[in-house]
């Protein structure tokens, strides 16, 4: 009897929150056949772990922090992965691997001295998430993130005028 009473929970939570969910889907992912999938890997995994759900939280929340787990998940899986790289058309223009370092080195000296939140978005632009994937994960505002962005750029370009050749 429980089990049907909690089947009947879950047919309706997804009655009423599957367009939303896909919209969220639609968001993350930019494509409507990879927000099916998310869509579809979000709903097993709601089906798998409903019995740890407790009612005192809102479903929709719930679920869409499982998409945006999965969707971050899946991401950072396929970005292990790589894309494949034609060594005839990779140009590698280090002439020194010491100086490499070095200026490295004074790169992310410059980024650490940027404010704390101003930082944090910079590394996970760095790092290749869009602007859009950076709001999700930090749960800002996207004209936050393009803001930061911008100016943590201003102000890398001022610290970092002596290693610019275009000066």
């Amino acid at each position: 009897m429980e089990a049907e009473s909690e089947r009947v929970s879950i047919e309706t939570n997804f009655k009423t929150n599957k367009n939303f969910l896909w919209s969220l889907a639609m968001k993350l992912s930019r494509n409507s056949d990879d927000a099916d999938d998310l869509l579809q890997e979000t709903w097993l995994r709601v089906i798998e772990n409903y019995s740890g759900y407790d009612n005192r939280n809102k479903f929709r929340a719930w679920a869409s922090v499982i998409m945006k787990n999965i969707f971050v998940n899946n991401f950072r899986k396929n970005k292990r992965q790589g894309q494949p790289v034609d060594v005839e058309e990779a140009h590698v223009c280090v002439t020194d691997s010491s100086d490499y370092l070095l200026v490295k080195g004074d790169i992310y000296n410059a980024i650490s001295q940027l404010p704390h939140e101003m930082a944090k978005v910079f590394y996970m632009y760095l790092q290749g998430y869009s602007y859009e994937e950076i709001s999700v994960m930090v749960g800002i505002p996207l004209g936050t993130v393009k803001s930061r962005i911008f100016c943590a750029k201003k102000k890398l370009q001022v610290t970092l005028k002596p290693y610019s050749k275009h000066m």
